[in-house]
């Protein structure tokens, strides 16, 4: 089944790599995101996009100016669960492992809420990522304590018809791309 997973993740990434018209399409994934009803009482986890994920940054700063509480991820361990720092606006940015733009500084934060970049999707709500299984340690982790949102961001053209799962995999709640919201 991991073979299969490498083939799939392999692919995807060439996929994504080459969608064409993004900032069209991210500017329409945008006002979906717009659309989650999300108060001052959530903690958003967003993320810096990295080598072809969806940029959402434009939302990530509209949450800072609205006063919601924005962290984005860090590593601190490889074989760990991801770690959230505050950010808004002035923070600033650092590479950290993997080259993963995160904040220098920041408090630590607990989000009710992840927004989470993937390489492929199915109808399912099941995600592929990178492999390191980060984002399956942290939902994880995260469940143990609260309830949390799991939304993954992608383009439509990454969707698959079916990705292999494992017992530790974890599903999300929604996925968002320009064509909608899959619940």
């Amino acid at each position: 089944m991991n073979f299969n997973k490498e083939n799939l993740r392999k692919k995807g990434q060439i996929l994504r790599q080459s969608i064409s018209e993004r900032f069209t399409k991210e500017k329409k994934i945008i006002p979906n995101l717009f659309s989650l009803e999300i108060t001052n009482k959530d903690i958003v986890a967003g993320y810096y996009p990295n080598k072809t994920e969806v940029n959402i940054m434009s939302y990530i700063e509209y949450l800072d100016t609205v006063k919601i509480q924005v962290c984005l991820p860090y590593i601190k361990k490889k074989d760990s669960y991801l770690l959230f720092r505050s950010w808004n606006k002035n923070t600033c940015l650092k590479n950290g492992m993997y080259n993963i733009p995160t904040p220098s500084s920041g408090i630590l934060c607990t989000p009710s809420i992840l927004l989470i970049p993937m390489i492929a999707f199915d109808q399912n709500k099941n995600r592929l990522g990178y492999g390191g299984g980060f984002y399956d340690r942290t939902i994880s982790f995260l469940e143990e304590k609260n309830k949390i949102l799991k939304i993954g961001v992608a383009f439509e053209e990454q969707k698959i018809a079916s990705i292999p799962t494992m017992n530790y995999d974890k599903k999300l709640d929604m996925v968002i791309t320009q064509n909608g919201i899959i619940k």
